[in-house]
């Protein structure tokens, strides 16, 4: 075997680009980058032409480190060589059937950005280009729009009555690829280092299928764009200016991703909005606060507490679209925090302790989908706690908040089963019971089925075979014997147990 520790970097770069060991290849990638970043397509595309045939077998490396490396320097070569179209083909041959599938983050970004470039290059004939964009949206699906979504709007129209025609399931791959296959590699580093072969045509399928457009796109910068006057606008005496300031804010608002920062200021603007007299501000409020936790993830789940009581109070509305907007965005809050219920219990007891019928309803109804998504289950002293927030509504004059009172408690016995949850309710009468069950057994929870825990084995003896073990906790006690054969019974067995003293006695 070869050793990796060897100082390969005298060889010459086109012998390492094809090197049997993935460092080396990985460096001469990075290397071959840096070349075609340098050179001048005037003066030197004699030297693009003698990399060329190396680019399809540099986007198809089993190696995924490598090959992200690999991507970057052919995405460098088509962006500086004077006949981008010549490998046009064979570069997409290797981003389809290796790069597209690939379990890593940046290969996927990198092949996308490639494939795009491929496109926005293909002047002469645009057609071809369309064709592209139309044949990776099967592949990939609509994590591809935010990344086309910069194109020409009439081109964007187009692709998207393309898109509407193709089928609902996505193409499947018609062979293996060679390093996916079942064949022994010269170089016991590479078999270390290389993706798992997959065993089936289908699990490549079902790799394409995890690709997320937020994985995808490059975080806006959001709090660097928000115009001066925003706050003064935002809290204005006039409910148009108020309006204007949000509705500048939506377009800010428009990518699936958003850089991280301190946005305090601005989520404390906007849960004051959720309150706003007019309904119209209102609904834009909780439409910036969707898209920022959205955008954000993870980054917005800090500020969770600042506005998951303004969003319940404001939810004594009842017309559908403001009903709709609080709902997108609260849900939206609750998955940023990665579905964990512990945050919000607060904003739900404050809820649930309104005298308006249409917050406790809703209140109850978004806890019960917290409780589906949920990615943690609930303690013993949580569900304590969430029965003693709850089982009030099952009692409530008003009958919607009576029914979303079943839902809430029939959903929670079905994340922690009926025998964890009977405890805790009851004493409660046998036709609430029943509606409680008749949830239980519709809903459905994130979460697997908690299983019943298995019998515990009864433990072995020890002792040896044909000898009994005394208990030594027993009161009982051997009696005495009443006659000569049963003392001479009892001395015998007596005497046959000691061990023998008469060594060498005959």
């Amino acid at each position: 075997m070869a050793d990796e520790n060897e100082d390969y970097s005298s060889l010459p770069l086109k012998t390492r680009l094809a090197h049997k060991i993935w460092k080396v290849r990985l460096n001469a990638y990075t290397e071959a980058e840096k070349l075609f970043s340098t050179l001048d397509p005037d003066t030197e595309a004699y030297v693009f032409n003698e990399y060329e045939p190396f680019l399809k077998k540099i986007a198809s490396d089993a190696n995924v480190a490598a090959l992200e490396a690999g991507i970057g320097a052919v995405l460098k070569f088509v962006e500086n060589t004077p006949n981008p179209t010549s490998p046009r083909d064979s570069i997409l041959e290797a981003i389809l059937e290796k790069c597209l599938v690939s379990t890593r983050a940046g290969v996927k970004t990198k092949s996308l950005e490639l494939s795009l470039l491929l496109c926005e290059i293909d002047t002469p004939n645009p057609v071809i280009g369309k064709k592209l964009t139309i044949e990776l949206y099967k592949w990939i699906g609509p994590a591809l729009k935010p990344i086309i979504s910069n194109l020409d709007p009439v081109l964007i129209k187009e692709l998207e009555s393309e898109f509407e025609k193709l089928p609902s399931q996505k193409p499947k791959p018609l062979r293996l690829l060679r390093s996916e296959m079942d064949i022994v590699p010269d170089d016991t580093d590479d078999q270390m280092d290389v993706d798992q072969p997959t065993d089936t045509v289908e699990d490549a399928q079902d790799i394409s299928d995890e690709i997320d457009p937020w994985d995808l796109a490059d975080p806006v910068q959001v709090l660097s764009k928000i115009p001066s006057d925003f706050y003064s606008n935002i809290t204005s005496q006039k409910w148009k200016e108020r309006k204007e300031s949000l509705e500048s804010l939506i377009t800010i608002l428009n990518s699936p991703k958003y850089a991280d920062g301190s946005y305090d200021e601005l989520v404390n603007a906007l849960a004051g909005r959720i309150s706003d007299t007019n309904i119209l501000v209102a609904v834009l409020a909780a439409n910036c606060v969707e898209k920022l936790s959205t955008g954000l993830r993870s980054g917005f789940a800090s500020y969770s507490h600042i506005i998951s009581k303004p969003l319940i109070d404001r939810m004594k509305e009842k017309k559908a679209n403001v009903v709709t907007a609080l709902n997108q965005a609260i849900i939206s809050v609750f998955r940023s925090t990665g579905c964990q219920l512990k945050g919000f219990v607060d904003a739900i007891s404050h809820g649930l302790s309104q005298k308006n019928p249409q917050i406790k309803s809703s209140t109850l109804k978004f806890f019960s989908e917290c409780l589906k998504m949920t990615t943690e289950r609930p303690s013993k002293g949580q569900i304590k706690e969430y029965v003693s927030i709850s089982k009030p509504s099952i009692d409530d004059s008003d009958p919607t908040v009576r029914e979303s009172g079943f839902e809430l408690l029939g959903t929670l016995m079905k994340l922690v089963t009926e025998k964890a949850l009977l405890p805790f309710i009851e004493g409660i009468d046998k036709a609430k019971e029943q509606k409680i069950k008749q949830y239980f057994e519709t809903a459905v929870v994130q979460l697997a089925p908690q299983s019943a825990p298995k019998p515990k084995p009864k433990p072995q003896s020890t002792s040896a075979p044909g000898k009994k073990v005394l208990n030594s906790s027993s009161s009982s006690k051997p009696t005495l014997a009443t006659s000569n054969n049963q003392k001479n019974t009892s001395s015998n067995t007596s005497n046959s147990s000691l061990p023998n003293n008469n060594y060498g006695a005959s």
